[in-house]
């Protein structure tokens, strides 16, 4: 098994890499994943998702520790272990983030990262199905859609929210810089009745590419260095008996 790129997770960013790289028909992808398929009816399902924050085949099983602040108690930290990562058991929540905050980032020396600069990548990952805007993108590849359910309780919040002067904005990704405390309903990465996942937006269609093999159930433990220095050699665990336990290929660093 050889490639010119191996990817290890094949969470949100694997799968995002995985159908970018394999858009090149000559280079060749191994994607590799801890998890199994995401075959499990709940993780598309929307509501499914309280099924799957501590579920015991399709998380980390990792918790967070006991603090004075939860009783004491380890509250779940969920981690997906299975194709699409955390995309596939999360809420479904699609949020950019406060445009000061990549500013912030961009004048501490990291360029790139203002908001600005952001934005346009944002927008051409995106295929937005709610109102026409110019802050979404409609012909990306993540799907994502207003709040769907708007339970009365909810609304009672907001409402709650405005009488004590916190402003109500219609779409929480569209902040210009400035805009103080607000509140909204969420928007999804969810198309229809469905979850819009890493697994099934990127690499869905990524699968049917010649050049891309998916590995799952292969927890890697190490990377070797290979006999050429601009290679190496990820070597797994692979539960099913009498398989290889090691990746038998070179990979570009």
């Amino acid at each position: 098994m050889e490639a010119d790129y191996v990817i290890v997770g094949a969470g949100s960013a694997g799968c995002v890499l995985a159908n970018r790289l394999t858009e090149d028909p000559n280079v060749r992808v191994v994607l590799i994943e801890a998890g199994g398929r995401d075959w499990n009816p709940l993780i598309h399902i929307p509501v499914g998702f309280m099924k799957l924050l501590d579920h015991k085949t399709l998380t980390w099983g990792f918790k967070a520790e006991a603090d004075p602040g939860t009783n004491g108690r380890a509250i779940p930290y969920p981690r997906g272990r299975v194709l699409g990562g955390s995309s596939s058991i999360n809420g479904l929540i699609y949020i950019r983030g406060q445009p000061e905050d990549f500013d912030h980032w961009a004048q501490l020396g990291n360029r790139g990262w203002g908001w600005d600069d952001v934005l346009p990548f944002f927008r051409s990952a995106e295929r937005w199905t709610g109102d026409v805007a110019d802050i979404h993108g409609t012909t990306g590849i993540l799907t994502t859609s207003p709040m769907r359910e708007q339970p009365e309780g909810c609304r009672a919040i907001i409402e709650a929210a405005q009488e004590l002067g916190i402003e109500y904005r219609p779409d929480v990704n569209n902040l210009p810089h400035g805009t103080g405390d607000s509140i909204g309903w969420c928007q999804q990465t969810r198309g229809g009745r469905r979850r819009a996942s890493a697994a099934r937006t990127y690499l869905r269609p990524a699968l049917k590419r010649p050049n891309l093999q998916l590995v799952t159930k292969a927890l890697v433990h190490r990377i070797l260095p290979a006999p050429s220095e601009e290679a190496v050699k990820p070597a797994y665990h692979h539960p099913r008996p009498r398989s290889p336990c090691g990746f038998q290929g070179e990979a570009s660093n």
